[in-house]
């Protein structure tokens, strides 16, 4: 399995920083992809699940902190986890996988 973890710094697919990005992500062919402070276009909308969008910086609906994709789909998807965190900087879920 391959995984790929990467704080990408908000950079957006139609920059340059984002094209290395989504280039690179494509080289690797990654099962699952884990992004924090991303914009959520770096990766295909089916397959992603993410964190809310209130982050305790200025809103911007693109922008989460962080951002999972997998090949297969998700189950059991959280964006809250304990009501005690503090919102916008919690995702998990569960993917069942071949392996």
């Amino acid at each position: 399995m391959r995984v790929l973890l990467w704080n990408v710094q908000w950079q957006r697919a139609a920059t340059a920083g984002g094209a290395a990005i989504r280039q690179l992500i494509a080289a690797h062919d990654p099962d699952l992809i884990c992004l924090t402070e991303a914009n959520i276009d770096l990766v295909d909308g089916t397959g992603r699940i993410m964190s809310e969008a209130d982050f305790g910086g200025q809103v911007k609906e693109d922008r989460r902190k962080v951002v999972l994709w997998s090949r297969w789909p998700w189950q059991e998807a959280d964006d809250v986890g304990d009501p005690s965190l503090p919102s916008g900087r919690f995702a998990r879920g569960r993917t069942l996988t071949p392996y």
